[in-house]
């Protein structure tokens, strides 16, 4: 195992103990790829650790979903952080609440720029 793989496995460790979920998302694509931990936080399968954006956005509460989304739109434009709790929908219907902190970045990838916004989410329930 080199230290990149390492450094990975004990960063997913920390998340996991502190019960916090990590996201990032691909502007371009629309593609979230999350961890385990983010799955459990929205009710979903420890497995399913890929989504489209539209998908997790029609789990926010109806009534915090204008604003969230308008706040991580500000974000991502200005790379730009902050802090916001909302409610989320799980798959059983029932409503939890959520702290997140977005923080828009673009990454080189061998080409130009692709936007990317990383965010945490903890239960603030």
């Amino acid at each position: 195992m080199d230290h990149i793989e390492q450094r990975s496995i004990d960063l997913e460790a920390i998340l996991e103990l502190i019960g916090e979920g990590a996201w990032s998302w691909d502007v371009t694509t629309g593609r979230i790829v999350h961890n385990a931990t983010w799955s459990r936080l929205f009710g979903l399968s420890d497995a399913e650790t890929e989504h489209r954006i539209d998908d997790v956005i029609a789990r926010i509460h109806t009534d915090d979903k204008a604003r969230l989304t308008l706040r991580i739109d500000e974000s991502r434009d200005l790379r730009d952080r902050f802090e916001d709790r909302y409610r989320i929908r799980r798959t059983d219907g029932s409503t939890d609440r959520r702290s997140g902190s977005p923080a828009a970045a673009r990454l080189r990838q061998g080409r130009p720029t692709v936007p990317r916004c990383r965010s945490t989410a903890r239960s603030v329930t």
